[in-house]
């Protein structure tokens, strides 16, 4: 996947969270904001993904990209750690966002094979 795949994955991610707390909040479910939170570590978890994935296929050391997952992952673990000791957060709508991805990851596979057969580059 591409820098687009990166790109329309996070962008169709990010829509798709707004839109689904809409509807959310919408029909009157009280916790939106938990699963807004969770959406937006996923979101934020692939745009560092994307950014140790440039650093390991460029010409940075391998070292330095180690360091980046390690620090990534620290940091995603502290974040969330944080977030569960929160008494105001519920826990099922957090853990909600964090799976949101499996909402919106297929439409935007689907979006990143059009995108990949339209402009005929490969996937």
């Amino acid at each position: 996947m591409g820098k687009t795949g990166f790109r329309t994955l996070i962008y169709v991610h990010i829509l798709g969270v707004f839109f689904i707390s809409a509807i959310l909040y919408s029909l009157g479910y009280g916790q939106v904001l938990s699963y807004a939170f969770g959406g937006l570590i996923i979101s934020i978890n692939f745009f560092t993904l994307a950014i140790v994935l440039k650093a390991i296929s460029g010409e940075k050391s391998v070292a330095f990209a180690l360091l980046l997952v390690v620090f990534k992952y620290a940091i995603l673990g502290y974040i969330i750690y944080y977030l569960v000791e929160q008494k105001s957060l519920d826990l099922l709508a957090l853990s909600l966002g964090l799976g949101s991805l499996v909402i919106t990851g297929p439409i935007a596979a689907i979006l990143i094979t059009k995108l990949a057969r339209g402009t005929n580059d490969s996937l």
